[in-house]
């Protein structure tokens, strides 16, 4: 935009004085807003490809990514299938309940919570949970399989349930 100054020239309209300091600002939110998600995915990768060698470590990965990135349910995602794992199934229900939290619509950590539930023989919350899971993705193969285990009282083996989603991949 042009504008007359009082000599008659024209010149660039200048933003006024409140908004010349707001690029600066504007500009690191742009940029932390690409790189704290970019540093999470990152620390999320690490922590699985290296939770076997190092739990420990690999949570702590789980949880930085976490604050890093509290929109994404990647992180919490990664943790429950890590702690799954490891049959540390306290851990992989709050892992999993914080991704339902954020995403209540996730089909795959109501799953996961009905296989935390049936080892600790919670039948309720497992028939629960893989019914909310069957209602989300009706289609899920996986989903037949905890099912059949949670009506017969059985814990899910999370192996067994692994398998098939690795089989599905491979096809």
């Amino acid at each position: 935009a042009l504008r007359r100054c009082c000599t008659g020239r024209c010149g660039a309209a200048r933003p006024p004085r409140a908004l010349r300091g707001s690029a600066p600002v504007a500009a690191a939110a742009l940029a932390a807003s690409m790189v704290f998600p970019w540093a999470a995915a990152v620390l999320v990768t690490r922590a699985v490809q290296t939770w076997g060698a190092d739990p420990s470590r690999a949570f702590s990965r789980i949880d930085n990514a976490r604050r890093l990135n509290p929109l994404s349910t990647d992180a919490d995602l990664a943790g429950g299938a890590i702690a799954s794992r490891l049959g540390r199934h306290a851990l992989m229900r709050q892992y999993f309940s914080q991704a339902i939290a954020r995403e209540p619509r996730n089909w795959y950590a109501h799953l996961e919570l009905a296989v935390a539930a049936s080892h600790d023989r919670r039948w309720g919350v497992a028939v629960r949970q893989v019914s909310v899971a069957r209602r989300l993705n009706p289609l899920e193969p996986t989903i037949p399989y905890v099912a059949g285990e949670v009506a017969a009282r059985k814990p899910v083996d999370s192996t067994a349930l692994d398998q098939i989603f690795l089989d599905r991949i491979r096809q």
